[in-house]
């Protein structure tokens, strides 16, 4: 596992990314994690809280890297979409 603190984060927002890889056994797991603690906009009393999004991709080892770039293409192309994260954070489809 790798840690970064993002250096062009503000240090009021306690950014941290991590980056992980496990290839061993039966599958191949890789994460990208991004975890900062902010200040909620809608109650500036409330302190710091956390907020944290994740990569993850597991898969075969059979699939090669670009098998696997397709899929993950595909998802990250969808999450593009405007208004993606606002509808999925209120149980959109």
């Amino acid at each position: 596992m790798v840690e970064y603190i993002e250096p062009a984060a503000a240090l009021s927002a306690e950014s941290l990314l991590t980056v992980k890889h496990d290839d061993s056994g039966s599958v191949k797991r890789h994460l990208l994690q991004r975890t900062t603690k902010r200040v909620p906009s809608a109650d500036s009393t409330a302190g710091l809280r956390r907020i944290t999004v994740n990569l993850t991709v597991v898969a075969d080892p059979l699939f090669t890297d670009t098998e696997v770039s397709e899929e993950t293409d595909i998802l990250l192309a969808g999450a593009a979409v405007a208004n993606f994260v606002k509808n999925f954070m209120n149980s959109l489809t």
